[in-house]
């Protein structure tokens, strides 16, 4: 049994393991005792445009620990690199690449900003939020409203739309949750501004060219690196201008959803 079992336990690893399969990834081997590695984990290479895109930071090998003292992660870091190079070069047709997942711990910025120099992806407890919301929202939309797809826009941000085209018995017509992985900037008004440009150039203004009138939409934004933004700013820069367009937002109760644990660097 490797470092992991024997370090966080069988209820850990459980939630480790069902964790991934939750955002599409397939559990081929667990514990593996040669290399030292505890889960080689495979995320479909065919998907629908109906599933989640596979995660920026993806643990297709991956180790977990329960270690709070960062100096000691650090040696568990350049450990775990050493194991994927060595797994990487003896194994040169199915190449993996190392994610860290820490079950209910915090990795701080720093800590991030090491593991990516490493070249090895970390999950803590704010990615694994980010994810879980995605993949609640993905289902509970699915199940209530429709056909629900993921659409990255770029590495770090991606978001979820569903439509209920008319006749419809919902007060909206578009449904849109933004989810930016970006664990060192903020999501500001600017970059919300930008996000939405493309939404509704994709996704709105052709509903606006056939006539359709108002377009009643929900928006939600999830990050996992903190924001910047307010609801006053949203308000102002984005809600009123776009309802003079004919485009309605419905916003949430909490519009905006911040994972962020640490500051940012």
């Amino acid at each position: 049994m490797g470092e992991r079992a024997r370090s966080i336990g069988s209820e850990a690893e459980t939630k480790a393991w069902k964790f991934l399969q939750s955002l599409g990834y397939r559990i081929e081997e667990t514990n593996n005792e040669q290399y030292d590695i505890d889960c080689l984990a495979v995320f479909p290479s065919k998907t629908t445009s109906y599933e989640l895109i596979k995660p920026r930071y993806a643990p297709d090998g991956l180790t977990a620990f329960e270690v709070t003292e960062e100096s000691l992660r650090r040696k568990k870091v350049t450990d775990f690199r050493d194991k994927i190079g060595r797994y990487n070069a003896e194994n040169p047709q199915e190449k993996i690449t190392g994610g860290i997942l820490l079950i209910d711990q915090n990795i701080s910025p720093r800590m991030i900003e090491y593991m990516r120099n490493e070249g090895i992806w970390g999950w803590g407890r704010s990615r694994q939020r980010l994810y879980k919301e995605k993949w609640g929202t993905f289902h509970a939309w699915e199940e209530k409203l429709g056909v629900v797809s993921e659409i990255a826009l770029d590495d770090t941000c991606s978001y979820l739309r569903c439509s209920t085209p008319p006749p419809t018995s919902f007060d909206k017509l578009l449904y849109f949750a933004i989810f930016l992985d970006d664990d060192f900037h903020k999501m500001s008004i600017r970059k919300i501004m930008e996000i939405l440009s493309r939404i509704k150039e994709e996704s709105i203004s052709p509903l606006t060219r056939i006539g359709i009138s108002p377009v009643n939409i929900h928006l939600e934004f999830h990050s996992v690196g903190g924001l910047s933004a307010s609801e006053e700013d949203f308000e102002q820069q984005i809600v009123r201008f776009w309802k003079t367009e004919g485009i309605n937002i419905i916003a949430p109760k909490k519009i905006f959803s911040d994972y962020r644990t640490f500051s940012s660097l």
